[in-house]
């Protein structure tokens, strides 16, 4: 079955995998600590929204395998999730009717409803599939203010830098994807009336050839036609994947702004 979607960065596309990975490497560590900190029952029922690489998927399904627990992984592209005891992998669009009737211990969704204009409405499905007692796990960028450099070779290249960061910036809002969406997710938990809801943003630096400067660079590969058309020069993309190669540049990252509710028991 094909399901399409506006959504800018294609996990069909050649670059996929490798965007993903780099995604994974760079905020898998803060998802994670998340998880830990929510009091999943023994036998808990996951569903990882938008599974991506399936990293995430893969280790709620080693958290909650030993006690007789599952996770359901989807995406509109599954195949990039590979098979695990535990776990089941299935094809949709979030967009739709919930692909189930069950009800979920945890569900997750990392960057995925803030690229989406339906948000707020797929927001408050996600909380009817909640069981009672569980958690909802709502992972986006605050991207208000856009990525800066902070160490380059010049000038100039700091201009590349917030050129390129800018153009893609637009790209992504003219696809539907909403700067602001991470900053107001603590609000829409709290109106949908979850409980226990909190937010904690985690931002850094990424130097050149860190994780976080390889997504950015796979994010400028897998939209460079897009990124011409809109005004970047070759020359411009090609210096952009310089400096994010370079270990002496530093850049600021996306503040990721995750944020926790749970459905009253």
């Amino acid at each position: 079955m094909s399901v399409t979607t506006d959504y800018a960065f294609d996990n069909q596309a050649a670059q996929a995998p490798s965007r993903l990975g780099a995604l994974e490497a760079a905020y898998d560590p803060i998802t994670i600590a998340r998880v830990a900190e929510l009091d999943l029952p023994a036998g808990a029922r996951c569903w990882e929204v938008g599974a991506g690489g399936g990293s995430i998927a893969h280790h709620l399904a080693d958290l909650v395998r030993p006690g007789g627990g599952s996770v359901l992984a989807t995406d509109i592209e599954p195949a990039l999730t590979a098979p695990a005891a535990g776990l089941e992998t299935r094809q949709h669009d979030v967009r739709g009717p919930l692909p189930s009737a069950d009800r979920y211990d945890l569900i997750h969704a990392r960057l995925v409803l803030g690229h989406l204009p339906e948000r707020r409405q797929i927001l408050a499905t996600l909380v009817e599939a909640l069981a009672p007692g569980g958690w909802l796990l709502i992972e986006e960028f605050d991207a208000t203010s856009l990525q800066r450099p902070l160490t380059v070779p010049s000038a100039a290249d700091a201009e590349v830098i917030e050129r390129v960061v800018d153009l893609t910036q637009r790209l992504l809002v003219a696809s539907g994807a909403d700067p602001a969406w991470g900053n107001a997710v603590h609000a829409a938990l709290a109106d949908a009336g979850l409980t226990d809801v909190h937010t904690r943003v985690h931002a850094e630096s990424w130097s050149g050839g860190s994780a976080g400067a390889r997504l950015m660079a796979h994010n400028t590969v897998q939209l460079r036609d897009r990124l011409l058309a809109a005004g970047a020069t070759e020359a411009e993309l090609d210096r952009m994947g310089e400096l994010l190669a370079d270990p002496a540049v530093a850049v600021t990252s996306w503040p990721l702004v995750s944020t926790r509710g749970r459905r009253a028991a």
